[in-house]
């Protein structure tokens, strides 16, 4: 059920994209049995006392790695109230 509830919120969402850039606070690395993950840390700016943590692939992780670097996230709210993230990706200050 959990599912099709997901898959509905995001093929029925019509609205318009949202485009947040966060700053990077810290980068993770965790390591299992059969791969490494990358994750990157960022400061909520709707809630500083908020931090989000996102996976991201090892090509978006090494780009996290300069200075001045932010998670840009292009979110849609959803069609039934839980936004979701439509793309992830780091941009490097002054490089856009």
């Amino acid at each position: 059920m959990w599912a099709a509830l997901a898959y509905g919120n995001g093929a029925l969402d019509e609205s318009e994209t949202v485009i947040k850039r966060l700053p990077i606070l810290e980068l993770r690395t965790g390591r299992g049995r059969r791969r490494t993950t990358y994750k990157v840390v960022a400061q909520d700016l709707s809630d500083l006392e908020r931090e989000i943590e996102i996976e991201v692939s090892h090509s978006l992780f090494d780009k996290a790695r300069y200075q001045g670097s932010q998670l840009q996230l292009t979110l849609k709210p959803g069609r039934f109230g839980f936004e979701w993230i439509v793309n992830k990706d780091v941009v490097i200050e002054g490089q856009d």
